[in-house]
């Protein structure tokens, strides 16, 4: 399991370089997002087909209406949202926000799922908080890296 979290990690930071590449290049975002995709499935397909997993979809509308948030909001929207950003301000700088994910989780499941607190989840919410701010401040200037002769 652990190699499957670091495969997943090193997957997502390669992915999240290629499209800031792709961003400083001009291809088309649409175009990056539906081979990026493309890729993807094809790559699970085979992971599923060697391991024997079934595919089952319930032929049901809460099944295939939550499929369908999942895909259109979730996927398409989300992933849109992150490709912006990391065309803006760069695959490294964007990188730092995916750590905020299990925040929002955990207040998600607080408002939906009666989730309760420990000091473990507000001690690591803190850690977080102060990482991302630590990483994603402005550096400040160098003593003496002003322009020379001024």
């Amino acid at each position: 399991m652990v190699f499957a979290g670091a495969a997943g990690t090193v997957s997502f930071a390669f992915g999240s370089l290629l499209s800031g590449v792709a961003g400083r290049r001009g291809i088309p975002m649409a175009s990056t997002s539906f081979w990026g995709f493309a890729y993807g499935f094809l790559i699970l397909l085979v992971i599923s087909l060697v391991r024997g997993a079934p595919f089952i979809v319930e032929w049901n509308a809460r099944y295939l209406g939550s499929l369908g948030f999942l895909i259109v909001v979730q996927t398409l929207a989300g992933f849109a949202v992150y490709i912006q950003l990391i065309r803006r301000i760069g695959a490294n700088r964007a990188g730092y926000g995916t750590v905020m994910f299990p925040i929002v989780a955990l207040f998600l499941s607080t408002l939906f799922e009666d989730y309760h607190w420990t000091l473990t989840a507000a001690a690591g919410i803190a850690l977080v908080l102060a990482g991302n701010l630590l990483v994603l401040r402005q550096p400040k200037p160098a003593a003496g890296s002003g322009p020379r002769g001024a």
